[in-house]
């Protein structure tokens, strides 16, 4: 009875650490090592790109990573692209300062799906549209004042000179007072007043005849 005994915890024995090893490779998936930027770093500008380092070399396919700033815009451009342990995937600037939210799937070394998140803080956002230069917004205004400035004095010295008005208000004053028909009138008032004379001179003598 005892050699039975002996034999079967000599069996159990073999077997257990059998099953410990069939059971590893299964249970030991790609584990993140690091991250950057680092999981709650504070930045002043905004990272180009997020890099993902890995315990093992993780499968070049079905990797994928999500980039979202405080405004939620997604900041990730093109694909991941994967290389031995690392993970890069290039980033556009943030358009709004705050956390910005990073989402990661990749598939291990065994064949298992492997994700995470992570976030880190952006203090100064990108500038949505660029800046005019300053040279060509001070050029284009100095322009303008010299050119308009320009303008009435090519205009004054090209137009032609006034003539001189005909009808001045002195002109008109001195016709009214050379006319002749005050003169006219005045002639024609003594030849009445001679022809009355006369006429009543000539009916005296008729009478005193």
């Amino acid at each position: 009875m005892r050699p039975l005994l002996v034999r079967a915890a000599a069996a159990c024995l073999l077997v257990v650490p059998l099953g410990l090893a069939g059971l590893a490779p299964a249970s030991a998936h790609d584990e993140i090592l690091s991250t950057s930027p680092k999981d709650g770093a504070s930045l002043e500008a905004p990272p180009a790109e997020i890099v993902l380092t890995f315990g093992e070399e993780v499968e070049d396919i079905g990797a994928a990573v999500v980039v979202t700033d405080s405004a939620g815009q997604k900041l990730a451009t093109g694909k991941p692209v994967v290389k031995g342990v690392t993970v890069t995937q290039a980033v556009a600037p943030a358009t709004a300062a705050g956390k910005v939210k990073v989402a990661w799937r990749v598939v291990s070394s065994d064949g298992h799906p492997v994700s995470g998140t992570f976030s880190f803080t952006v203090t100064t956002a990108a500038s949505a549209s660029p800046t005019p230069s300053p040279s060509a917004s001070s050029s284009s205004p100095a322009a303008s004042p010299s050119a308009s400035s320009s303008s009435p004095a090519a205009a004054s010295s090209t137009a032609p000179a006034p003539e001189p008005s005909t009808t001045l208000a002195g002109d008109t004053d001195t016709s009214t007072s050379s006319s002749p028909l005050p003169w006219i009138l005045g002639g024609l008032l003594v030849i009445a007043v001679g022809v009355a004379v006369a006429l009543g001179l000539r009916g005296r003598g008729g009478s005193s005849a």
